[in-house]
C-alpha cells in the first residue's frame, strides 16, 4: 500500500496524515485530523506521549515497533521512523509508518525454468527485492547479464522499454496480481534500440501461508509474427465494440451470441446477461416470433424500422432498427444496429424549454456579434432597459455599458479565444439615464463558424447594500473575534487540566489556578510547598505533582510527620542498621531509600522535631543520608513535596521551624484554597460524594433538596472539603428516601455567613445582587413588574429583572411565606 505518514503536535493531535495512512486506519483525512495518538494507538496514554515526545527532542529520530487501531477497532502491528522537526518556529513529530502485516515474508525460492524457445523467464523476490532472469530474457530485452538485479533498478529502467500508458497498465495489473495472488498475462510493446517488438507477458503469483504473495514468475514470449497476422482483426472489433449505434449478433436459434459497448448503455444488460437473452426479451411486439422475424430479415435485409423497445428496468423507448442477414461459413446470423430515439424526441421540446428559460431568466442574456451589436437579447434584458427592440437594433453594447470603450471590447475579444471567462462587475445604463450595478459574466462561443460573446448581467443592488453592511459592522466582528480567541485559550487550558486531573473534581474557575500551577511544575525537579487549611485536599494536589511528572513510574512515598512518635521520626525516614538502638534486630530501608527514583511526600512538615529538620535540609542541599547507627553515606535521588496547615512564616518567627529549610522547602508554594472560596465545586463535590456513599451504603439517592445547596452556599466550611464529605456521608445514613435527608445540626456553625474568625464573611457580588432583589421582592410582596413592583422599586426593565432571577435562582420560596 505504501508508507503511510503522520504529523502530531506536542500535545498528541494529529495535524496531518496522508492518504495511505488514512485509508489503513479507515478514516478520511479529514476525520484523522480530528483524533489524537491515543485514539489510533492503544499503547500511548499521556504521560508516556509526554515522556517520548521528550527523548524525540533530544534524540530527533526514534524508531520503533509498535500497533495502531483501525476505525474497525482491529488492531495491526506497524513499525515507525519518527522525527523532530520545526516549522514557523512550531515543533512538530513526523511519523513514516509501515504496516508489519505487508512486510511479512517467506524466503522460498524456487526454481522455475523454461526451455521453450523465445521465451524469457524471471522470477522476482518479493521478500529481498532481488530479480532473476534467464538467458533469454536478457537477450530479448537486449540487456548485458548480470547475476542479480534489483527490483528498483529494474523498475527505472522500465521507463525506457515502455510507453507511459502501458507503463501505467502494468503496474496497476502487478499490484491487483499481488494483492488477490492470481495470475494475469497482457500484451506489450517493448522500445528496443531496434524499434518497437510485440510481446506477451505472463505473470503467476506465489503466496505464503498467510495469503501474502513473497515472490512473483513469469514468461516474456515474443508475439510479434502473431501480432501482425491480429492487429487488423483487433481493430475492426474495437470499431463494434466503441461503435455508436448498439450492435447485437443472433444466431438462427435466436440465441444473443455478441453485444457491443452501447447496446449495454442502452438496454441496460452486461455483455454476459445478453447472451441469456433472447431477442422476444428486449421487444414490445405481441406475438413476436423468431423463426419468422429470422425469415423476413433474410428476405428484406438491411431495411430500416422504428419499433418500441423494453430496458431491463423495464422501461419502453423508440428505437430506429437495421438489420442484416449474414451467412458465414455453415452459419446464419442477423446482425442487428440499434438507434436510441428517445433523446432526438425529447430534443425539440427540450430546445423549446431552453427558449422559455433564457426568457423568463430573472438575469439578462445577451449575445454579441464581433463588432459589439447585439445578436440576441432577452425579455429580461428589453424591459430591465426600457428600449424597444427597434432601438436596440440601432445600438451596441457600448451604449448600454458606457465605462467599456471598443478598444476594451476588442482586446476582452482576444482574450475570451484563450477558453477563459471574464466575470467583471460593470454599470448599465437604461434609457431613461437611470444606473444599475450588475455583475457581468462574459464568455465566448463558435456556432457554425462564427464566434459570439455571450453576456449575463446579474442585479447586485441587494449585494452592494450587504457589503456595505458588512463593512459598518466589520470592527465589531473583530472585536468579537478577538474575543473568542480569548475564549478558545481558556477552553484549551480548561480541556487540559480536565484531562491531566482526573482524580481532582473542580468547575470553580478560582481553583483552575491552582490546578495551573501544578501543571506548571510537575515537569520540573523542583522542590513543592502546597499549604493550606485542614481538609482542603493538599495530598490530592500532591499525588497529581508526582503523576504528571517523569517521575511518575516510580514510587510516591508519604510521611505523615504529625503520625510518628519524636524517638521513631528519624528511623522511618532514613532507615537504621541492625542493633543502632534497643530493638533493631534488623536493618531497616529508610523511606527516603524506598523513594529513591521517585518521589516524597512529607506531610504536616511544620510538625518536624528541630532536629530532624537539619538532617532533612542535608538531604535537600546533597541528596544523601545515613541510616541511624551506621556510617556510610548513601546518595538518593528524591522529589520532594512538603504540605502544612500551618504558618511557617510565623513558625520560624516563633522559633520553632528553621529558615533555611523554610526556604529551601518553599521553592514553589501552591496555595491549597479552602473551600468558601471555591463554592462553585459544592454542587459537583456533593454528587460525588452521594454516589460514593450510595454504592457503599447500597442506597439510590438521585435528588439532592434545594435547600441543602442554599444552606452550603453561605456556610463557612471550617473543615473544607473533608467536612463537606462528612455531612454527605451523614445525610446519606440517614436518607430513607431517594431525596437525600440533610440536617442543619451536621453543620458545626449555625450562622453560615460568619467565618472562621467569628467575623461577618464579605459577599460576592451575585451574592449580594441576589440578596438585594430579595429584600425587593419581599417589599414588593412578590410583584415582580408593572407599577409598585420590584422592576420598578429596582430601576431597572421588567425583563432584565426576570432573567437575572433566573441567573441567580431566585424562585417563590426566597420571598413568598407560606
Amino acid at each position: 500500500m505504501g508508507q503511510g505518514v503522520i504529523w502530531f503536535s506536542p500535545e498528541g493531535r494529529i495535524v496531518g496524515a496522508n492518504e495511505v495512512l488514512s485509508d489503513r486506519l479507515g478514516y478520511s483525512q479529514e476525520e484523522l485530523c480530528t483524533k489524537t495518538i491515543f485514539e489510533i494507538n492503544p499503547h500511548f496514554n499521556l504521560l508516556q506521549w509526554r515522556k517520548f515526545w521528550k527523548n524525540l527532542t533530544s534524540e530527533k529520530n526514534l524508531s520503533y515497533n509498535t500497533e495502531h487501531i483501525n476505525s474497525g477497532g482491529k488492531i495491526f502491528p506497524v513499525s515507525v521512523e519518527a522525527k523532530y522537526l520545526e516549522l514557523d518556529n512550531k515543533p512538530y513529530v513526523v511519523g513514516f509508518v509501515d504496516s508489519l502485516l505487508e512486510k511479512s515474508r517467506f524466503e522460498d525460492l524456487l526454481n522455475f525454468t523454461c526451455d521453450l524457445a523465445q521465451i524469457g523467464t524471471w522470477e522476482l523476490d518479493m521478500v529481498e527485492g532481488e530479480l532473476t532472469f534467464s538467458d533469454e530474457m536478457f537477450r530479448a530485452l537486449q540487456m548485458e547479464q548480470v547475476e542479480k538485479l534489483k527490483k528498483e533498478d529494474f523498475q527505472e529502467s522500465m521507463k525506457n522499454f515502455l510507453t507511459p500508458e502501458d507503463l501505467s497498465e502494468l503496474l496497476k495489473n502487478l499490484k491487483q496480481c499481488i494483492l488477490s495472488g492470481k495470475s494475469f498475462e497482457t500484451e506489450l510493446g517493448i522500445k528496443l534500440p531496434t524499434g518497437f517488438v510485440d510481446k506477451k507477458l505472463y505473470v503467476r503469483p506465489e503466496q505464503n501461508e498467510v495469503g501474502d504473495t513473497v515472490v512473483l514468475r513469469g514468461l516474456l514470449q515474443d508475439i510479434s509474427g502473431i501480432a501482425e497476422r491480429t492487429d487488423e482483426l483487433h481493430f475492426m472489433k474495437f470499431c463494434m465494440d466503441h461503435a455508436a449505434y448498439g450492435i447485437f449478433w443472433t444466431n438462427e436459434k435466436g440465441e444473443i451470441t455478441y453485444s457491443n459497448k452501447a447496446a449495454s448503455q442502452i438496454y441496460g444488460y452486461t455483455a454476459d446477461e445478453f447472451k441469456n437473452l433472447q431477442p422476444t426479451d428486449i421487444t414490445t411486439t405481441e406475438n413476436y416470433v423468431w423463426e419468422e422475424q429470422f425469415k423476413l430479415v433474410k428476405k428484406h435485409s438491411g431495411k430500416e424500422l422504428r419499433r418500441i423497445h423494453k430496458r431491463k428496468n423495464g422501461e419502453t423507448f423508440p428505437v430506429l432498427g437495421i438489420n442484416h442477414y449474414v451467412a458465414y461459413r455453415d452459419q446464419t446470423f442477423v446482425c442487428s444496429f440499434t438507434k436510441d430515439l428517445t433523446r432526438e424526441r425529447s430534443k425539440a421540446k427540450q430546445l423549446i424549454l431552453a427558449n422559455k428559460t433564457i426568457q423568463n431568466s430573472n438575469d439578462m442574456i445577451v449575445w454579441l456579434n464581433a463588432d459589439a451589436s447585439f445578436n440576441f437579447y432577452n425579455e429580461t434584458f428589453v424591459k430591465t432597459c426600457g428600449y424597444s427592440e427597434e432601438e436596440l437594433a440601432t445600438k451596441t453594447i457600448l451604449d448600454i455599458v458606457p465605462s467599456t470603450s471598443l478598444e476594451k471590447f476588442e482586446k476582452g475579444w482576444k482574450q475570451l479565444r484563450s477558453g477563459k471567462k471574464m466575470v467583471v462587475d460593470r454599470e448599465i445604463v437604461f434609457k431613461n439615464g437611470e444606473k444599475l450595478p450588475t455583475e457581468m459574466t462574459v464568455s465566448l462561443v463558435e456556432v457554425d463558424g462564427e464566434e459570439h460573446t455571450c453576456l449575463i448581467f446579474r442585479d447586485i443592488t441587494a449585494q452592494k447594500n450587504k457589503e456595505e453592511t458588512i463593512k459598518q459592522h466589520a470592527r465589531e466582528i473583530e472585536n468579537l473575534n478577538a474575543v473568542l480567541l480569548e475564549e478558545n485559550v481558556s477552553l484549551k487550558e480548561e480541556i487540559e487540566m480536565e484531562a491531566n486531573f482526573g482524580n481532582i473534581i473542580s468547575t470553580d474557575k478560582n481553583y483552575k489556578q491552582v490546578l495551573r500551577q501544578v501543571a506548571q511544575v510537575a515537569d520540573t525537579d523542583a522542590t513543592v510547598l502546597v499549604l493550606g487549611e485542614t481538609g482542603t485536599g493538599k495530598e490530592l494536589l500532591a499525588r497529581a505533582v508526582h503523576e504528571l511528572s517523569d517521575r511518575s513510574d516510580m514510587p510516591m512515598i508519604k510521611v505523615n510527620c504529625g503520625a510518628l512518635p519524636e524517638n521513631l521520626i528519624e528511623s522511618e525516614l532514613f532507615g537504621h542498621e541492625k542493633g543502632a538502638f534497643t530493638g533493631a534486630h534488623a536493618q531497616k530501608i529508610g523511606k527516603f531509600e524506598r523513594a529513591d527514583g521517585g518521589t516524597i511526600f512529607l506531610d504536616e512538615i511544620g510538625e518536624l522535631p528541630l532536629d530532624l529538620q537539619t538532617q532533612l535540609l542535608r538531604v535537600l542541599q546533597e541528596g544523601e543520608i545515613e541510616r541511624v547507627g551506621g556510617t556510610k553515606t548513601i546518595t538518593v535521588d528524591v522529589r520532594v513535596i512538603a504540605a502544612t496547615n500551618r504558618d511557617l512564616n510565623e513558625e520560624v518567627s516563633n522559633g520553632k521551624f528553621r529558615e533555611d529549610l523554610f526556604y529551601r522547602l518553599n521553592v514553589f508554594p501552591i496555595f491549597n484554597i479552602p473551600l468558601r472560596e471555591r463554592i462553585n465545586d459544592i454542587p459537583v463535590l456533593a454528587k460525588h460524594f452521594v454516589e460514593k456513599y450510595c454504592k457503599k451504603f447500597n442506597k439510590k439517592i438521585d435528588e439532592i433538596p434545594s435547600k441543602f445547596f442554599k444552606t452550603m452556599k453561605v456556610y463557612d466550611f471550617p473543615g473544607n472539603v473533608r467536612e463537606l464529605e462528612n455531612i454527605i456521608e451523614r445525610s446519606v445514613i440517614i436518607s430513607k428516601s431517594n431525596v437525600l435527608n440533610f440536617n442543619d445540626s451536621f453543620l458545626r456553625l449555625k450562622s453560615g455567613a460568619t467565618g472562621s474568625n467569628g467575623s461577618k464573611r464579605f459577599l460576592t457580588l451575585d451574592e449580594a445582587q441576589a440578596e438585594h432583589i430579595i429584600a425587593a421582592l419581599k417589599k414588593t410582596r412578590g410583584k415582580v413588574s408593572g407599577d409598585g413592583g420590584a422592576a420598578q422599586l429596582l430601576g431597572i426593565n421588567n425583563k432584565t429583572l426576570s432573567s437575572r432571577m433566573l441567573k441567580l435562582g431566585i424562585d417563590k420560596t426566597d420571598y413568598l411565606k407560606r
